[in-house]
């Protein structure tokens, strides 16, 4: 339900949720966005996250390279895809435009804590 979303989202860092099937496949994301807009348009507490979830998700392997991920994002006009192993299913994290960017610049905090060193 939205409201078990938005209970998930304030309590981490993130800032969007996969949304699987019960068949594992995935359908979509959830992101705050969608949250603020489903409160816009009213919907209840009660409604389903696939309602209003972005579709599909996207994935990419683990092992493209980060130059075809960010491609692939651009192409698709969206902000991160989820990073799956051998197979589309196995979900193992997820990369976003903003992640390419901090490590790109040098102040992720990888980078930050050994600046400091």
């Amino acid at each position: 339900s939205i409201s078990q979303a938005l209970e998930v989202l304030s309590l981490q860092p993130f800032s969007a949720l996969l949304v699987q099937d019960s068949q594992g496949g995935l359908p979509g994301v959830l992101s705050k966005t969608d949250l603020i807009l489903a409160y816009r348009h009213s919907l209840p507490l009660e409604a389903s996250v696939q309602e209003i979830s972005s579709a599909p998700a996207l994935s990419c392997s683990r092992q493209e390279t980060l130059v075809q991920a960010l491609q692939r994002m651009i192409l698709a006009d969206v902000h991160r895809l989820f990073v799956h192993g051998p197979e589309p299913w196995q979900i193992q994290g997820v990369l976003s435009l903003t992640d390419a960017a901090r490590a790109r610049s040098g102040s992720c905090r990888a980078c930050t804590a050994s600046r400091l060193q």
